[in-house]
């Protein structure tokens, strides 16, 4: 019996029967362990534990709505190609590329609607100023220079242009901008590194070496309000929506004590003046 029972006993050992405490004391045990299973599996924390680790449902893909075309023709939706109305951000690697995301920024007469995730052009949006990238990497041109080494300098990693040089001159007593490079070929330049997808801020230059210092009749204001109106209405236009800031390169002179090697307070406050001006627009 012993051995049809699974059990070995000794000779002369006989198999006692198990009282009936010590079964009621093992349904018990089974009883408790069967509770704290049902417990733990109905415990919500147990529930969102699973739902966090388990593989999401892939739902049915729904075909994209088609691109709204805008009434200057730009695929707007889908943006095939740069616009100057959307202003990219800048990126570390500089290549030419097609932009597949570029920050919008609502220029003036324009009106920007979302619909579907996409953006709807009401009104055509105009140029916008770019601020300058978190890592920048500045050339100069030279003197009034405007040519394919500028694009070239883009292409190699320049992402902020120093186009040379303009500065404040007296005309009638008020400050007035003269010089700089031509500005058909800086628009020119700049929309083709607007198609080759290289994001660029671009700067003028007031001064240079052994020029005249900016003349400041008039203080900061009278300085500013002639850069401005210089840049929106002369330097803009076809896309280009102007230099982007000023570069203060006021320098010295040959020829030893003369007003150019000489920086007053009156002038250097200024040009501080001028560039909070600008900041604040």
């Amino acid at each position: 019996e012993g051995e049809r029972a699974g059990l070995l006993l000794r000779p002369g050992q006989t198999r006692r029967p198990t009282p009936v405490g010590g079964k009621l004391l093992i349904l018990l045990q089974y009883g408790i362990l069967m509770t704290v299973l049902v417990f733990v599996a109905m415990h919500p924390a147990l529930h969102r534990a699973v739902a966090k680790h388990a593989v999401p449902k892939i739902a049915a893909s729904k075909a994209p709505p088609a691109p709204h075309v805008a009434a200057s023709g730009l695929k707007v939706a889908g943006l095939a190609k740069p616009n100057p109305g959307l202003n990219p951000r800048p990126v570390g690697v500089r290549k030419g590329r097609v932009k597949t995301k570029m920050r919008a920024v609502q220029g003036r007469d324009s009106q920007l609607t979302e619909r579907g995730g996409a953006l709807e052009i009401l009104h055509e949006v105009a140029p916008t100023r770019s601020l300058l990238p978190e890592r920048v990497a500045m050339c100069y041109a030279s003197w009034s220079e405007c040519d394919d080494k500028v694009i070239s300098a883009a292409r190699q990693g320049c992402n902020v242009i120093g186009w040379f040089s303009m500065n404040f001159v007296d005309v009638g007593g008020a400050p007035s901008v003269k010089g700089g490079p031509d500005l058909a070929c800086v628009r020119k330049v700049a929309k083709a590194l607007r198609d080759e997808g290289l994001p660029t801020t671009h700067l003028i230059s007031v001064g240079g070496w052994d020029q005249p210092h900016p003349f400041i009749g008039g203080g900061a204001p009278a300085v500013w309000s002639a850069w401005k109106s210089w840049n929106e209405e002369q330097a803009a236009g076809d896309g280009f929506a102007g230099f982007d800031g000023l570069d203060w390169d006021v320098e010295g002179c040959d020829g030893g004590a003369i007003p150019c090697n000489e920086f007053s307070i009156e002038l250097l406050d200024t040009m501080g003046q001028v560039s909070q001006l600008a900041k604040k627009e």
